[in-house]
């Protein structure tokens, strides 16, 4: 794949070498005070003009992926959209009342056999009816899992616990969650400790393990979707593979990855494939490429992968942003995609924009 990319530099920023610190990607890029923020997991980006965040469609839901997929409401894919926060959660995009509440007596059918299937079997694991409030909806425990469901205006919440966990801990966790969930609308950045997911906000301790990537288009620039990915920093395996941890395989593997089946090529703009940079306090890698697609047309993409401290006092996750274009979901809309000067631009701008969302002490 880096022969894809282009030939690896011998040099990096801090050489002694009189190499511009601007042409090695240790550049600084001054976020405007008019571009919109949003946040994700614990930490903050912003955006240039307006946005809309991908969450489940009921498209989406049929599916059955692992991870579940996501969509733009239109059913545009954000196939690397996830989220997980002491276990597996679904957000649904804002449904009509009818939609809404068929949606909810589906899932709501499918504890009743939970239930059932209990009742009916010797020795089943015991299943168990939890308490929602202060929300609407339900909650059940089946199997050892605890499962939620529940609706806030428009929009539905999912989550399902860990399994293979002791009763205290699963306890804990459901409790975590039904105690911290709350509503938030896009551009709302709490000032509290805690995690946020498309149209959710989950209060915490700030201690709480999550791995939370979103996935945002610009309605202005309909061409151009951001993906932030907030984690905990992986603890290292000593028997793993090195390049598992290492920002440039991650970007390697996710390059080589993407729209592998149909693109034509994919190689950098960059003589050196690979820039040293910081994320928000993560230290990692950029790239930049240009994307022939199946039909011929040219795309670019910019990616940041960045490895945070998992033994950090303070918590410095495992990032990675992407900005990458689509022409045709421009042109399709009668929209001029960007240009590659002003693609770069804008994506450098918002890498620069990450930081950790600033909590104010209570």
């Amino acid at each position: 794949m880096r022969k894809a990319l282009g030939i690896a530099s011998k040099f990096r920023c801090g050489g002694a070498l009189l190499i511009s610190a601007s042409l090695l990607g240790c550049h600084a890029h001054e976020v405007p005070l008019d571009w919109r923020t949003d946040c994700v997991g614990r930490m903050m980006v912003a955006f240039p003009s307006d946005i809309d965040v991908a969450a489940a469609t009921l498209a989406d839901i049929q599916k059955y992926s692992d991870p579940p997929s996501s969509s733009f409401v239109d059913q545009q894919p954000a196939p690397w959209s996830d989220l997980g926060y002491l276990g597996g959660v679904r957000v649904v995009h804002g449904l009509d009342a009818e939609k809404l509440n068929a949606l909810i007596k589906r899932w709501a059918d499918g504890r009743d056999k939970f239930r059932s299937d209990a009742s009916a079997k010797k020795n089943a694991a015991p299943y168990k009816d939890l308490s929602v409030a202060p929300h609407e909806g339900f909650a059940f425990q089946a199997q050892g899992v605890r499962y939620l469901t529940t609706k806030f205006g428009e929009y539905i919440f999912t989550w399902d616990g860990f399994s293979g966990v002791g009763e205290k801990r699963a306890q804990e966790e459901f409790d975590i969650v039904i105690g911290g969930l709350q509503p938030r609308s896009l551009y709302a950045v709490p000032a509290m400790p805690g995690v946020c997911l498309p149209y959710a906000f989950i209060r915490d301790d700030g201690t709480r393990r999550r791995y939370i990537a979103m996935t945002y288009r610009l309605r202005k620039h309909p061409d151009v979707t951001i993906l932030l990915k907030d984690q905990n920093a992986v603890e290292t395996d000593p028997k793993a593979n090195p390049a598992v941890y290492d920002p440039e395989g991650i970007s390697d593997a996710f390059w080589s990855r993407y729209d592998s089946t149909y693109r034509q090529s994919l190689k950098s703009v960059w003589s050196d494939p690979y820039r040293r940079i910081k994320l928000a306090d993560s230290k990692g890698v950029e790239s930049f490429v240009k994307i022939v697609r199946e039909d011929g047309s040219v795309d670019h993409g910019y990616l940041v992968v960045a490895r945070g401290d998992p033994y950090a006092k303070q918590d410095t996750p495992d990032l990675m942003l992407y900005v990458i274009q689509h022409a045709k979901n421009a042109r399709a809309k009668g929209i001029e995609p960007v240009t590659k000067e002003a693609f770069i631009e804008m994506a450098q701008t918002i890498a620069a924009s990450v930081k950790r969302r600033p909590i104010t002490p209570p």
